[in-house]
């Protein structure tokens, strides 16, 4: 089977995470304290980290993982009891403006992934579960 793989980009929340570190770096420049230079370095950091998110579903499970590797995880289709799609609510772990697939696991934890494809990814989901029973 072929695997599935989706990489999304960070969108207009991005862009304003973006705009306010590079505001803050400026800031920073002129003011030329440690606290505003710290405050700058942090955000352009986390704008970096979180700026595009890789899923990946092939015949040994599930990998997400941001750009530079981390935060990531995976999953093995023998712990999945179920998957499905969900919209997104604010203050929860993924995009804002996308809808997330939820994957309960065998042991009741819930993994929920953001995605600007979710009909895509669940399918390949569903399609290699099949695949793996």
């Amino acid at each position: 089977m072929t695997a599935y793989q989706h990489k999304q980009r960070g969108g207009k929340s991005y862009l304003v995470l973006c705009t306010i570190a590079a505001g803050a770096f400026v800031l920073a420049c002129i003011l030329r304290t440690r606290v505003t230079m710290d405050v700058a370095s942090g955000l352009i950091a986390i704008a970096a980290v979180f700026s595009s998110l890789t899923i990946r579903v092939d015949d040994r499970g599930i990998l997400w993982r941001y750009l530079f590797g981390f935060p990531s995880g995976s999953i093995d289709f023998t712990a999945i009891r179920s998957a499905r799609i969900m919209p997104s609510q604010p203050g929860k772990w993924r995009p804002i403006r996308f809808q997330a697939i939820e994957i309960t696991k065998t042991d009741g934890a819930l993994i929920t992934l953001g995605t600007d494809d979710p009909q895509g990814l669940l399918e390949a989901i569903e399609r290699f579960r099949r695949g793996a029973a």
